[in-house]
């Protein structure tokens, strides 16, 4: 088991993100199976390392990002297209976890990654909660 993430918390963070493994008791939480990436957040290059060494069974994230970095798009309709061509990885090889305050998704809808807490944004959460994803946008848009 290999960890990789992505997170800016200052200086400490990458003793943030191992002791908050070690205080959960996730195995392998340790020096050799952590990578913490603040410059970038592409893991595609540390996954491949890993896999030279290693079979990869499964990508745990909470972005289609963390499973491959051809998801790196803003356009929804080139993000669904991608996720039919590999549907029949997820809930196998990728397993996605649900994160309601952050991902690429955001960006998709908004336009960027921290939208202002206005009004009509707070709707527009309210509503992506409730309906597919390109009715939101599209309402968000005004169309």
């Amino acid at each position: 088991m290999f960890y990789v993430t992505s997170r800016d918390q200052g200086e400490g963070t990458y003793g943030y993100a191992l002791k908050n493994l070690q205080d959960l008791s996730f195995p392998y939480a340790d020096k050799d199976h952590l990578t913490v990436l603040v410059d970038t957040s592409n893991k595609e290059k540390e996954q491949k390392k890993i896999a030279q060494t290693h079979n990869i069974a499964v990508y745990l994230g909470d972005s289609l990002n963390d499973f491959q970095r051809v998801y790196y798009v803003k356009d929804v309709d080139q993000r669904n297209a991608l996720m039919e061509k590999d549907k029949d990885l997820f809930g196998k090889k990728f397993i996605l976890m649900p994160n309601p305050t952050d991902g690429h998704w955001v960006r998709a809808i908004f336009g960027e990654s921290e939208p202002a807490p206005t009004k009509k944004n707070r709707e527009t959460w309210k509503k992506a909660a409730e309906k597919q994803q390109s009715q939101v946008i599209l309402e968000h848009m005004g169309k």
